[in-house]
């Protein structure tokens, strides 16, 4: 008779073999095509970082302020009111660049590079809170160094463009592949009214330095080197006037365009020549949420130096986070990737009023959620030495507690979940065990006690 673990191996090796040959799964299944996921790291460019990711998606943006950017797969800039794009040599061609690293490994300064003929492209994108009327509304940098690597005189063509989004979904959906929707309710609605939902009869225009639609700041970018072309969109260079030898002008002096929400508008290009071995930096800045051109939030953004900025945000994350740190491991990766996982899970943190709320992030998963994941990111807080962070956003839980002592996610009243019963007081309580701050313990105590009597 055979036993039963041999005839349990039999089993597992038929399976096997029916799996590798197509034969285990469904016809229906076998055909769906693969839309995302991991790549073999071998396409990557050698001595250059890589990448297991297909279409990867980066943040940028300032601690508690309730928005951010996504840095698209493509290497461009999404805030949610549109997306600012690039485009390389003549014709100008869509940048693409998979492969984005961290500025000393962990930073929030997002760079790539590529070249073309002979010049490299260095891109840096970083985002900064300027403060004043901008407090909490981020203002996004772009730096693009052109540099001639070549023994000769060259000459580069680069452009940037502004969308509303990309072309919807490949695969179905509401939005542009690998766009992931933006929290507005945060944002004071002078700034979101009429901005959130993509309008064709929207007209752009240029100021001297800076691209607008329908009186609303943008994006800016530099008047030095001078730009060899402005367009409205890629194909329309301007005015279809028309002057006869009689002076007879037939056109439209005050022509309406109508665009496609993916139409690349308010295209500016570059042509700059560069000797061998030389450099030069385009910089654009564009504010999170389109400003009024007349506005002093406008201004606050077009006088914004990028130079400066860039110095200001590597010192305060290099401070509240890779110099503070009491983990240390010699590993350099590792120890990067510990402070590069502390440094958005900070970003994630939006500060509305007095409260501090954990979010899983600034995207997808925009909201206080008191499960698994936003309670070990706020230990985690304490762990890495940021114990009055950590502190902030554990006591903003307790908001989420009711009469009875359960936890609620949402605070409306719904019906318990114990999830949040269980690690919100694991957090209450992993948090004095790490701090031994009586203070904290004095004010949860009350909350813990009520959550018990419900348990029990």
């Amino acid at each position: 008779m055979m036993s039963t673990q041999r005839m349990l191996r039999q089993w597992f090796l038929l399976a096997m073999f029916l799996a590798g040959a197509g034969l285990w799964a469904a016809p229906v299944r076998a055909q769906i095509p693969v839309l995302g996921g991991m790549l073999d790291p071998a396409i990557d460019e050698s001595g250059k970082p890589f990448s297991y990711f297909w279409h990867p998606t980066d943040v940028i943006g300032a601690l508690y302020a309730p928005m951010a950017s996504e840095v698209t797969p493509e290497g461009y800039l999404n805030t949610g009111f549109g997306e600012l794009m690039f485009f390389a040599g003549n014709p100008p061609e869509l940048v693409n660049v998979r492969i984005k690293t961290l500025h000393h490994g962990y930073l929030p300064i997002v760079e790539y590079d590529f070249r073309r003929q002979g010049v490299k492209f260095a891109v840096r994108m970083f985002a900064a809170d300027l403060g004043g009327k901008l407090q909490g509304l981020p203002v996004n940098f772009v730096d693009v160094r052109l540099e001639n690597e070549a023994g000769e005189p060259r000459t580069a063509f680069f452009s940037s463009a502004y969308r509303f989004s990309p072309p919807l979904c490949s695969h179905g959906g509401g939005r542009g592949d690998y766009r992931f929707p933006q929290r507005f309710d945060l944002v004071p609605k002078q700034y979101t009214e009429g901005q959130t939902q993509f309008n064709a009869n929207w007209q752009y225009s240029f100021d001297p330095a800076a691209v607008i639609r329908d009186g609303r700041l943008l994006y800016t970018f530099p008047r030095t080197p001078e730009p060899e072309q402005f367009g409205l969109s890629l194909g329309n260079k301007g005015f279809q006037l028309y002057r006869y030898l009689t002076g007879e002008v037939v056109g439209d002096r005050d022509p309406k365009h109508v665009s496609s929400y993916d139409t690349p508008m308010g295209m500016v290009t570059y042509r700059v020549s560069l000797p061998p071995r030389a450099s030069r930096t385009l910089t654009f800045k564009m504010p999170v949420a389109p400003l009024p051109i007349e506005s002093a939030e406008s201004k606050q953004v077009m006088e914004a130096d990028s130079a400066q900025h860039f110095q200001r945000t590597v010192s305060f994350w290099e401070n509240l986070v890779g110099h503070s740190t009491p983990l240390k491991f010699p590993e350099s990766k590792v120890q990067e990737t510990l402070l590069a996982n502390t440094v958005f899970d900070l970003l994630a943190i939006d500060k509305v009023g007095e409260n501090y709320i954990t979010n899983v992030n600034k995207f997808q998963y925009h909201d206080f959620y008191g499960g698994s994941d936003p309670s070990h990111m706020r230990i985690a807080f304490d762990y890495m030495g940021l114990e009055q962070i950590a502190r902030q956003t554990i006591l903003y839980s307790i908001a989420y507690q009711f009469p009875d002592g359960s936890f609620d996610q949402r605070g409306q009243g719904g019906s318990p979940y114990y999830e949040f019963l269980g690690f919100n007081l694991w957090c209450l309580g992993r948090h004095y065990q790490l701090t031994r701050d009586e203070a904290f313990l004095r004010q949860v105590y009350p909350g813990v006690v009520k959550a018990m009597e419900y348990e029990i």
